[in-house]
């Protein structure tokens, strides 16, 4: 493909989540500088790197929480949201057997600024990811299960469970396009992607056939690169219409 130098741009950006508060000092820690925050999972904490250094400032521990597994910001820099899976996920997400992972599963959501948890979340079903809504007015959390999966959509005022939407075999990841107007959703276990508008949650569309989908991730240009773990394959996805590149 021609987007071979925006992708490797693409998946560092998801590695690495920034953050730019300034606060004065409170608790723990004070991130009040560019930074990075990255999950080390079999240390269960978090390491806050400082952009400006390049050095890790702070540390994030996160106690009664086994194998934090992902960790996303919401666009208002404020809060952390990092889904804990409860068991060793190095060799990627499961392509099925998901009721054995229920136990441990959870979501935190820590302050950005002090690292204190402000809310725990308990699950029942493996969860990859959770996302902040464009707006942060919401929380996107998707629960893996090998007959129907769902996303569970949380209010970030109250916690309460606004609206549950049914997928298909085995999701995997919730992303959001850069302009944030739609999500998507890869159900590996059904070999595709599904497109939903952000606004009323109504399904637009589902994808091409693909081999094992693990997460369909945003550039700047309406599109998003998918990873399949079934072919060891990326292909780009044209958002408009969810054909493939």
């Amino acid at each position: 493909m021609n987007n071979l130098n925006r992708l490797g741009v693409t998946v560092f950006l998801i590695g690495i989540i920034f953050s730019e508060c300034t606060h004065d000092k409170v608790g723990i820690t004070n991130v009040n500088f560019p930074a990075a925050y990255v999950v080390n999972a079999k240390d269960n904490n978090i390491s806050v790197i400082n952009l400006e250094t390049g050095k890790i400032a702070q540390t994030i521990s996160l106690p009664n929480s086994v194998f934090p597994y992902h960790i996303y910001l919401s666009r208002d820099k404020k809060t952390l949201a990092v889904s804990v899976t409860g068991k060793d996920m190095s060799n990627g997400f499961p392509s099925s057997g998901y009721s054995s992972f229920g136990t441990g599963c959870k979501v935190l959501l820590i302050n950005a600024v002090n690292g204190t948890i402000i809310k725990e979340i308990p699950l029942t079903q493996l969860v990859s990811n959770a996302i902040f809504s464009p707006d942060a007015t919401e929380l996107w959390v998707g629960q893996a299960d090998d007959a129907q999966s769902h996303i569970v959509i949380y209010k970030t005022s109250d916690w309460s469970i606004d609206t549950t939407i049914a997928l298909g075999k085995g999701l995997a990841e919730i992303t959001f396009c850069t302009d944030g107007d739609m999500s998507f959703t890869a159900t590996t276990g059904d070999d595709s992607v599904q497109m939903y508008y952000s606004s009323d949650k109504s399904f637009l569309m589902n994808s091409e056939v693909l081999e094992k989908p693990t997460g369909a991730w945003p550039s700047d240009h309406h599109t998003d690169f998918i990873t399949c773990e079934g072919n060891n394959m990326l292909y780009e996805l044209n958002a408009d219409d969810c054909s493939l590149i």
